[in-house]
Formats: structure tokens, sequence, C-alpha cells
């Protein structure tokens, strides 16, 4: 390797470090808020709900998940590790915002989850979780979502959408909405009918079937934009 294609190398390794440090550091201010604003959702519901057996809580197991357990449902949030770029088949390369600067379609992601409150409390390892929103953010703290219901929050603003606490309420809310309606569904009687020894004597022992809010459930890309 020649000196002009070593020092265009390590120009380009300073750049994408600079950048990779711009964007996480984006992302991780985006998660810090996000703790606010779950904080403050538990706080401004549960004052609402004092006379219901229903009620929500918010928990942090580790530095890079949130959880928010509203009664039956309990909603991940997830911060990624890295930084991540959109293959060229995504919608982003197609926005003005991208073709103007490459750089931006480089982003931080905040996956969110939704699972049966039961499947912590009794350490069902087997039971499925749906992702219901993913976030992503950039180097400009421009931000678009991915999920269910989450409209006018789609890859079609980017780069009209700056992350906020307002946005952020609204994302939350819309993915809390969406976890509340989506109703646990009993399994068709022929997927159930049959029980080995094995799985009747956990089920004795551990009361731990495998279960989910639904079975066959797709997260359709017709339903993320």
């Amino acid at each position: 390797m020649n000196s002009k294609t070593r020092n265009s190398l390590i120009s380009l390794i300073g750049a994408k470090g600079e950048l990779r440090s711009i964007i996480q550091k984006n992302a991780k201010a985006c998660f810090d808020e996000l703790e606010v604003v779950l904080n403050n959702i538990v706080s401004n519901y549960n004052s609402k709900l004092k006379d219901s057996k229903a009620h929500l809580s918010v928990e942090r197991p580790s530095e890079r998940i949130y959880k928010l357990i509203v009664d039956d449902d309990t909603l991940i949030f997830s911060l990624q590790s890295g930084v991540c770029a959109f293959d060229r088949e995504h919608d982003a390369w197609k926005t003005q915002y991208v073709v103007e600067n490459n750089a931006r379609v480089y982003v931080g992601v905040i996956n969110v989850y939704d699972f049966l409150t039961d499947t912590f409390k009794y350490e069902r390892e087997e039971d499925a979780g749906y992702m219901i929103a993913r976030i992503f953010v950039n180097m400009d703290n421009h931000f678009f979502v991915e999920g269910k219901r989450q409209r006018g929050m789609g890859v079609a603003n980017f780069g009209t959408l700056e992350m906020s606490r307002d946005n952020m309420l609204k994302i939350v809310e819309t993915a809390v909405k969406y976890a509340v309606e989506f109703d646990a569904l009993v399994p068709p009687y022929e997927q159930v009918m049959l029980s080995d020894y094995a799985h009747m004597y956990l089920e004795i022992e551990k009361s731990k079937t495998c279960s989910s809010k639904r079975l066959g459930f797709q997260f359709r890309a017709d339903d993320v934009k």
C-alpha cells in the first residue's frame, strides 16, 4: 500500500470513528430521555388509575434495557450497541435528506418489544415477544420510526423530525396503545390437543407453558412504514 492510499485509509477510519461517536452519543441521550418519558407516563397514568386494579411501573434491569409494565403487558425498550447503516434497498436512501449526505443513513437503534407480563413473572423462557417498533436516530439527531401505527413518524419524514421529549412521548404512547389492544388469543384446538408426558410434567412442576399474545403473528412490512 502506497503512502497516499494509506493516508486515505487513515482519514476514512478517523472520519467513521468520529461519525459513530456522534451517533452513539445521540442515541444514548435519546435513551436517557426515554427514562424521563417512561417515569412521567407511569406517574400520570397511575394517578388516574387509583380506583383500578391496573397499574404501571418502570424498571431498568440493565444499562441498555427499560421495562415498562402495563398491567398484563411488558414493553421492553432496548438500546442496540453500535451503529448501523441501512442496506441500499431501504427507502431511507431514496429520501432527498440522505441523497444530500450519505452519512445520514448511519443510525443508532432502539428496539421496542411487547411481552406478556407473566413471561417475566414465571420466567417462561419459551414465550415469544413481538417487535412493535424500531426507533432510528442519526448524527443530526433526526429520527424516524418503523412500527405498528407509528403514523407520521415513518421514513418519509426522515430529516424533518428531530428527537424531543414530546416526540418520544408520542412514540411510547402509540406503542403502549398497540400493545394493550393486541390481545392474547386462545390457540386453535388442533394445535394443543396433544401433549407429551415431559411437557405436562414441566407444566405441573413449574407452571411454565409456552405462550404468546398470538400464534402466527407476523410483523408485516406494510404495517411499519
